[in-house]
């Protein structure tokens, strides 16, 4: 009894303390705990996805023809992940994270910032950043796998001659841009008609009709010149062109006046054979694109076979005026030519 009365006011002190401390005492600098089901505690700490070396890829390239996309993810403890090419993310929904997520980028071709972030289990978020280049699918112009057809061809209504023609080249002692004027103008504009780069097809800077003024019909006819003999295509008649240009020789080459009423009916490709393969050489070495200067495909040489001469000499064509140029004689390069 004794011993009972001796402890009663203990247990009631620890009582009283659990009671208004809602389950926990401290008593004497020592920590008390009841069972109450109550207490504080701090919780389990935020936790944020880790990036990988490679966090956010863009499936087949960056580089992209198509406005669907796949995003490939390398990003560890996320849970949701959200895609938007606004860095607010105003347009984008949380997704499930699952490694990979397809998204439609937005109109027009050009380069795509796309923003993407991740959400762990326990709220903490990471964001990562990529660009993608949206650009046209070359849908013509690239070879396609197709059997070879009998060629067609609407036959000429002359047959074609042969004829010398000395070729000269200008020379250029100053700098030439746009809105200039000046005889070496007209004689830039005569250079460029002449080998293949017309500054205009009717009208004023066409053939014969060339004049002393720099304007923009001058500078895309030389842009495209540029771009043909692996110049920088600024457009302008600089050093380095008036260089190129002063290193072309004068000469007598044989040029051929090729019918201009023939029409090219289907596609033609490295390894193609037919007489129009031979039209075809025959346009390309009368417009200043030569397939070779000598032996089989040269002026008055031309064969019907397609090979790399050829392949070559419509690559130029086709850069020289802003066609796809893969050397493969398409719909657009054909729809261009027969005009």
């Amino acid at each position: 009894m004794k011993k009972f009365l001796f402890y009663l006011p203990v247990v009631t002190l620890l009582v009283i303390v659990g009671f208004f401390g809602k389950g926990h005492g401290d008593l004497f600098g020592l920590n008390i705990a009841f069972g109450y089901g109550g207490g504080g505690g701090g919780g389990s700490p935020t936790v944020v996805p880790t990036l990988g070396t490679t966090p956010v890829t863009v499936s087949g390239g960056n580089t992209v023809t198509e406005r669907n996309i796949t995003l490939l993810f390398d990003v560890d403890k996320a849970s949701m992940v959200a895609v938007s090419e606004k860095s607010n993310f105003s347009d984008a929904t949380w997704e499930t994270y699952s490694g990979t997520e397809t998204f439609t980028l937005s109109e027009g071709y050009g380069v795509k910032t796309l923003y993407v972030k991740f959400r762990s289990s326990s709220g903490g978020e990471v964001s990562k950043q990529v660009t993608v280049t949206y650009v046209s699918s070359p849908k013509d112009d690239v070879p396609a796998v197709t059997t070879p057809t009998t060629p067609t061809i609407i036959p000429a209504l002359t047959t074609p001659t042969t004829v010398a023609v000395t070729k000269s080249t200008p020379s250029f002692a100053r700098d030439l841009k746009l809105s200039m004027t000046g005889d070496d103008i007209k004689a830039l504009q005569q250079y460029l008609n002449n080998n293949g780069f017309p500054v205009a097809q009717t009208g004023v800077g066409s053939k014969g009709n060339e004049t002393n003024y720099f304007g923009a019909l001058t500078q895309g006819a030389l842009i495209r010149f540029q771009k043909a003999n692996n110049l920088t295509a600024t457009g302008l008649l600089d050093l380095a062109t008036r260089n190129y240009l002063g290193s072309v020789k004068t000469e007598t080459v044989a040029v051929v006046n090729t019918p201009s009423l023939i029409k090219f009916a289907r596609d033609l490709q490295l390894g193609t054979i037919g007489d129009d393969v031979k039209s075809l050489q025959q346009y390309l070495n009368s417009h200043g694109f030569v397939v070779t200067t000598a032996g089989p495909g040269s002026v008055g040489n031309e064969t019907t076979k397609f090979g790399a001469l050829t392949k070559q000499a419509l690559i130029k064509y086709q850069q020289a005026n802003n066609l796809p140029a893969f050397g493969f004689f398409g719909p657009l390069t054909r729809t261009f030519l027969n005009k």
